[in-house]
């Protein structure tokens, strides 16, 4: 399935043309850690719903510790308000704080959004790069159900087990 991940980055766009473009998913960012509400993403959401295009959603992280995880899964979840996420649920791992994380302190961030996220009924998923991912902990560890979403930028698939692959940081939609 070939998807996208979209955010107010790409204000304009429109789910028609997403889907116009061979997309069959969007992935889009919600929430950036307790505070932000991505500008566009309910503009993005609404279209989707109303068109019936598969959504998931994700927060760019700042935790270091599973209560502030926790905390993130709680705002982003009270922002959706019970709308559905059939795509899944991410938390996005990419700040450098939370790569100087050591593996135990790495899998508490982990836990603490799975559980607040799995606890109201959501697919729990993780964001990251490979190298980020895999140098840290392995996919036995992760809470069950939990969705994978691997970035490798390039054309050969990554080495490890993953549910989404992001190929590119730099596709195009006509």
């Amino acid at each position: 399935m070939k998807g996208v991940d979209i955010s107010h980055y790409q204000s304009g766009l429109t789910v028609r043309q997403i889907m116009d473009s061979g997309n069959e998913f969007a992935i889009i960012k919600l929430t950036e850690g307790t505070l932000l509400v991505d500008a566009a993403a309910f503009g993005f959401y609404r279209e989707a719903y109303e068109m019936g295009f598969p959504v998931g959603c994700y927060c760019y992280s700042h935790a270091i510790n599973a209560q502030q995880a926790m905390a993130e899964a709680a705002f982003l979840l009270d922002t959706i308000n019970g709308f559905p996420m059939p795509c899944g649920v991410f938390l996005d791992i990419e700040e450098p704080k939370q790569l100087e994380l050591d593996h135990d302190a790495l899998m508490n961030v982990i836990r603490g959004w799975c559980a607040g996220i799995g606890g109201r009924g959501y697919i729990p998923g993780i964001y990251s790069s490979e190298g980020t991912l895999w140098s840290k902990i392995s996919p036995d560890e992760l809470p069950e159900e939990t969705l994978v979403w691997v970035a490798k930028w390039s054309e050969t698939p990554p080495n490890m087990p993953c549910d989404l692959w992001q190929n590119s940081d730099s596709g195009r939609v006509e």
